[in-house]
Parts: structure tokens; C-alpha cells; sequence
């Protein structure tokens, strides 16, 4: 048997494919029997009916999923939960492996196509997950203008939603996944690998500014600047989520990463 049916049949029938992750599979065009599988789990886990440690069903709350997938850069681009909305557009190609995709610190980045101001989303209820698998040289992972801003600096890793005053401190170089919401005019936190980073309180108010969010860089009114050159392996755009949510989100992360090593990684 031959085509998609025939790598169907090796992970069982595609009726017990969840149908979000068989449209994701579909537009992506994914055909490695291991990674559907693993794309199948991560939907399963995105929708408490997994294996996360605390099965919330968190899928609606994505605006933007970004499993970096072993298949190719086209296919890293694409918006899991929502294929043709808000893909990414890829400049100056960034290098693809099974492993990630990987900036120069020079001219490669992305852009989510995603403008906050234009999404529906609210500023009070807002947040970023990135995956960050190496820690070389400096530059901002993804943002936009200083209020939208994960950053790797020293002595310490930067998150900022909203003023430069809304940011929080966390582990500088650490590896891993990285999380920061705002879920009220009075609360932001932030997470590595789950666990809580820091939080704020004292934030003050904000809005959206018009520019797409990017990744491998930061927006400055559609000018990119400060590239960063390290390895990504997951991105996520969505609402705030709870600590539990963002344990869950980690866990459902680190099982997809986990099920696609045999596909490559």
C-alpha cells in the first residue's frame, strides 16, 4: 500500500487519528509514520486526553502552534492548530535539521504573521512558549518592540509583556522550555520546564502594538534586529494559561520531542 493511506495503516487506521492533528498532518505534509504518531499524542495531550500530569485541555487556548517538525523547514512554518493562518514566513531560510531550526545571529528569522493587535487577543490575557534547545551568543528568541520579548542576556533570561517595567528575571543559558502569560493587569509569570521562573505584579497598563511577532529576532516596526543564532524546537502563541496549564503544556511539549527522535531527531 502506497501514499498517506499506506503510512496510515502503520500507526492504525486514520479514523484514530484525532481530526485537528490529521488537518495539521495533511497541510504539513507529513508522512514519516513515527511523527504522525508523535503529532497525534500532542494533540491528545493539548486536549487533556493524554498523558499530561494534569490533562487540562488547553487546545483552544492556541492562537499559533509551532511544532518544529522533522520534516522540513515548510513544514516547521506551519500553524498546527489553524494551517494557512498565521504560518510562518521564513526569510534568509534558517537552517533545518530533524533536530530544530537553527538562526545565524546575522539575517535568518521568521515571521509568525501573527499582529496582537489584530487577533482578537487581549492584553491582560496574553501569552509565549518557545522551546530552546542551545545557548550560544545573546539576541532576542522572539518578539516584538520591547513589549512582547524573550531574551537570552546576561546575567539573566528576559521576559517582558508589556513595559520594560512588566518583565521578569529568570535562569540565564538554561535550556528548555520557556513560558511567560499575563493573566491580569496584576499578574504575570513565568516558567522554565514547568516550573515557575518568577512573577510580577506591578505591571501597569498596556496595548498591542501593530507589528507581527517574530521569531529569531525581534520586531522593530517590521525591522528585524537583535538575531539570535540558537536552535528551536517548539513555539507556541496563545492565551494566558494557568500554572498547571503551563506544567501541562511542558509536558505535552517534551513528549513530542521525545516521540519524534526515532523519526530523526
Amino acid at each position: 500500500m502506497s501514499g498517506r493511506l499506506g503510512i496510515y495503516s502503520q500507526v492504525g487506521n486514520s479514523s484514530s487519528i484525532d481530526s485537528d492533528a490529521q488537518a495539521y498532518i495533511a497541510a504539513a505534509s507529513i508522512v514519516d509514520a513515527t511523527e504522525i504518531a508523535a503529532v497525534n499524542q500532542l494533540f491528545l495531550d493539548l486536549k487533556g486526553t493524554g498523558s499530561t500530569t494534569n490533562n487540562s485541555n488547553i487546545y483552544s487556548k492556541f492562537y499559533a502552534l509551532y511544532p518544529i517538525s522533522p520534516t522540513s523547514l515548510a513544514a516547521s512554518a506551519v500553524n498546527a492548530v489553524n494551517p494557512s493562518t498565521y504560518d510562518i514566513t521564513w526569510f534568509n531560510s534558517p537552517t533545518h535539521a530533524a533536530n530544530g531550526v537553527t538562526g545565524n545571529g546575522t539575517n535568518m528569522y521568521g515571521s509568525t504573521n501573527f499582529i496582537p493587535d489584530a487577533s482578537g487577543a487581549s492584553e491582560n490575557n496574553f501569552g509565549i512558549t518557545l522551546d530552546i534547545a542551545t545557548s550560544s551568543g545573546g539576541g532576542v528568541d522572539f518578539g516584538s518592540n520591547s513589549y512582547i520579548h524573550l531574551a537570552m542576556v546576561n546575567p539573566s533570561y528576559t521576559y517582558i509583556l508589556g513595559s520594560l517595567g512588566a518583565s521578569v528575571s529568570g535562569t540565564a543559558y538554561a535550556l528548555g522550555v520557556r513560558t511567560m502569560v499575563r493573566r491580569a493587569a496584576n499578574d504575570m509569570e513565568a516558567y522554565l520546564n514547568g516550573s515557575t521562573e518568577g512573577s510580577k505584579n506591578n505591571l501597569g497598563s498596556w496595548s498591542f502594538n501593530s507589528d507581527p511577532l517574530y521569531i529569531f529576532c525581534r520586531n522593530n516596526g517590521t525591522n528585524p534586529a537583535f538575531f539570535s543564532n540558537r536552535r528551536y524546537r517548539f513555539c507556541a502563541i496563545h492565551e494566558g494559561l494557568t500554572s498547571n496549564e503551563a506544567k501541562d503544556l511542558y509536558d505535552a511539549i517534551t513528549t513530542f520531542n521525545a516521540n519524534v527522535i526515532s523519526a530523526g531527531r
